[in-house]
């Protein structure tokens, strides 16, 4: 029986957490700042694309077998996901502190969508041909069995 599918915050939150701006930070104290990032992203439409095709595969061979890190490492080049090292750069953000010591986002710039030319942030692919290309390049072996 399929599971409840991927909610495509959680999705971009593991990928946020390798920002090298949030990395050091506990999850608590990450987690607010990411939900800031995401109210304000771009991609959340392919964040959605992303978390319905990991569902499909982990529904069909099991979470340890398509663990969903492994999955964005591979989906989010392909559909240009900002890289986690650029995006506090690219979309404007910086990580500060308030006088208490608590971590806060500061935007240095505020781009608009336009600004990143008209084929940003969309895709010809389907959450099926993500899913293809995963077993295209063996990130999911032929030799796991799916399960029923």
């Amino acid at each position: 029986k399929p599971r409840k599918a991927l909610n495509a915050y959680i999705a971009s939150r593991t990928w946020f957490l390798r920002c090298p701006e949030l990395a050091h930070l506990q999850m608590k104290t990450a987690s607010g700042l990411i939900a800031v990032l995401w109210m304000e992203s771009f991609e959340r439409a392919l964040w959605a694309l992303i978390a319905n095709a990991w569902s499909e595969l982990r529904d069909k061979y099991g979470k340890d077998a398509v663990p969903l890190k492994g999955f964005l490492t591979i989906a989010c080049p392909l559909l240009g996901i900002t890289s986690p090292d650029k995006y506090f750069a690219k979309f404007g953000w910086s990580l500060v502190y308030d006088p208490e010591g608590k971590p806060m986002l500061a935007r240095t710039s505020v781009p608009t969508r336009e600004s990143f030319g008209p084929k940003a942030f969309t895709t010809t692919y389907s959450a099926k041909d993500l899913v293809k290309h995963c077993h295209d390049i063996g990130f999911v072996p032929d030799l796991i069995a799916p399960r029923n």
